[in-house]
């Protein structure tokens, strides 16, 4: 009697203890599916829905929230990058003997579509020489490119992600978001790119399709689409557009180069002729995650260690991980910082463990700002859109084939977090559509229960 006393005792123990394991997440085929799910109390840590929440699982582009909780810690949310235009030689009157440099430091909001207030460094150069009254450059324009050794597209990511724009590089001097639009009546570029090899082979009634090699100046597309159309294309040297547009603002201001080779003189200088500084990384963090812009989210994860391979960043990103919010990084594998590689894994318990700390950490509002809210913006503006939870779940999507994961945080009425949630789905074979369904209505009845 005594021994049934203490067994009851201990499995009374148990479950107050254990997670609740929930129901499990049903779709079609989900038998056949990775599915694990974990809802997470902030306030006392405790799980309130473990469902293979430890198993490892390819997270796409959540692993965004990882990239940008790791940038908060390391730098805050008022860092900015600095790109600078240094004149190295001499000027002499209006004659300049010398080199523009422009020192990459890996930003990503040069020129961006998504910044489009901050598109004044050519003209800030150029009004630089004028004022210095230069009028003939005996020189090139160079990029110092020693902040990203190892830098374009990166080799884990499937080769079809290197036909599309979404699939750019990232390099130590970023423009124009590292793409450019190809129009098809006249083959022309936007930004100007005249090394790249552009082939169309118009095939008449064949859906249009783009192909370029990863690290490769040739853009082939092949199909069949109305003259006017243009299609964006990954840009594999965005310092070549870059530099094409100085020269052209230069000459527009009166200030032309010469390709004659000139020895720079020994009394040589190194002055600055502009400084851009980007927007403050809270701003970055917010348009990549709402957006789920790839090329930002592995500027912000190289950033971690310039000037040293992509591996170096990645261990530092952990490190920060770990001192500041004492997750523990030994058991998961990242390789990129966008999600965009098939080789990531995490599990629900190790995304959970971050979204946690960083909602009781100083930086919880600026990290929460950067999330979008499920019905209404960014990637998650459709789901949830027409139920009860629109605008009550702060989420970052993470898909591609056979892949749907989501991980954020769930509101209360005044817009607080209170809960982590984190939902992954690998290794689907029906529509997204109807995962999303299921995803949906499975929170529905977790969290409004």
């Amino acid at each position: 009697m005594k021994n049934f006393r203490c067994c009851s005792l201990l499995l009374l123990a148990l479950l107050v203890y254990l997670p609740l394991r929930a129901r499990i997440l049903r779709f079609p085929g989900s038998e056949y599916a990775s599915v694990a799910v974990e809802i997470r109390d902030i306030a006392s840590g405790r799980k309130i829905v473990a469902v293979n929440a430890e198993k490892m699982m390819t997270p796409a582009s959540t692993v965004k929230l990882v990239t940008s909780a790791a940038a908060l810690c390391r730098y805050g949310a008022d860092y900015r990058y600095s790109t600078n235009a240094v004149f190295s030689g001499a000027v002499t009157g209006s004659d300049a003997v010398g080199n523009i440099v422009i020192k990459g430091a890996g930003d990503p909001t040069l020129y961006s579509s998504h910044f489009p207030e901050n598109q004044h460094f050519i003209h800030d150069i150029v009004q630089s020489l004028q004022q210095l009254g230069v009028r003939e450059i005996w020189g090139d324009i160079v990029l110092d490119d020693r902040s990203m050794p190892d830098s374009g597209p990166y080799t884990t990511w499937l080769i079809e992600d290197a036909f599309y724009g979404y699939g750019t590089g990232v390099y130590s001097f970023n423009f124009r978001d590292n793409t450019f639009r190809l129009r098809l009546d006249d083959l022309s570029t936007d930004p100007k790119f005249s090394e790249a090899e552009i082939e169309y082979d118009y095939v008449a009634g064949e859906e249009l399709k783009p192909f370029h090699g990863a690290f490769s100046d040739r853009y082939i597309l092949r199909g069949d689409s109305p003259m006017n159309a243009s299609v964006t294309f990954p840009h594999s040297n965005p310092f070549a557009s870059f530099a094409e547009e100085l020269r052209y603002a230069l000459a527009m201001g009166g200030i032309r180069f010469t390709n004659d080779y000139h020895e720079l003189p020994a009394a040589t200088e190194k002055f600055t002729l502009a400084t851009y500084r980007s927007p403050e990384m809270v701003d970055i963090l917010r348009s990549l995650m709402f957006r789920s812009d790839n090329m930002m989210a592995e500027a912000t994860l190289r950033n971690f260690a310039p000037g040293a391979p992509l591996q170096d960043a990645i261990d530092v990103e952990k490190e920060v991980l770990k001192e500041h919010l004492g997750v523990e990084n030994r058991y998961v594998r990242i390789i990129d910082g966008s999600g965009l590689t098939r080789k990531n894994f995490v599990s629900c318990s190790y995304l959970g463990n971050i979204l946690c700390a960083m909602a009781k950490s100083g930086m919880a509002s600026d990290y929460l700002s950067v999330f979008p809210k499920a019905g209404e913006q960014g990637t998650v503006r459709r789901l949830m859109a027409k139920t009860p939870l629109k605008g009550r779940l702060a989420l970052k999507s993470g898909s591609m084939g056979g892949v749907r994961c989501l991980a954020g945080y769930f509101l209360d009425t005044k817009g607080r977090p209170v809960k982590t949630v984190v939902v992954m789905v690998n290794d689907f074979v029906v529509s997204s559509a109807e995962v999303n369904k299921a995803i949906e209505k499975y929170l529905m009845t977790e969290l409004l229960k």
